[in-house]
């Protein structure tokens, strides 16, 4: 199997250049056959990440890294600035607590999932 992907597929220069990097191979078993990729990307689970992160000397001083830091008018600077952050409720109840709040910082974790 070799990647289909073309780069910029709307120029005529371009046209029909195909990556052609190859991804996987046939590799036989004994009835049949089995792709075998080539390229394999680590994935560390949720867990494994979490125990990383409370390990790290000072964690739990970073936890609390929002409440303390320089905040400017009307400049989105980081996560924290955004309405999501300061409107998070703990539960479905438009009159439940806000999950982000000063003395909850360093017991309420938020995550995020990043897709490239």
């Amino acid at each position: 199997m070799k990647c289909q992907h073309v780069e910029f597929p709307n120029l005529a220069t371009r046209r029909n250049r195909q990556c052609q990097t190859i991804l996987s191979k046939q590799v036989p078993t004994i009835d049949r056959f089995k792709l075998k990729f080539k390229l394999v990307y680590r994935f560390a689970g949720i867990r494994q990440q979490l125990k990383a992160f409370y390990n790290r000397p000072n964690f739990e001083n970073f936890l609390r890294y929002w409440l303390n830091r320089t905040n400017f008018a009307e400049i989105l600077s980081d996560i924290y600035d955004g309405q999501i952050w300061k409107s998070f409720k703990e539960t479905n109840d438009e009159n439940s607590l806000n999950f982000f709040r000063n003395e909850t910082a360093d017991s309420h974790l938020g995550l995020m999932i990043n897709l490239d």
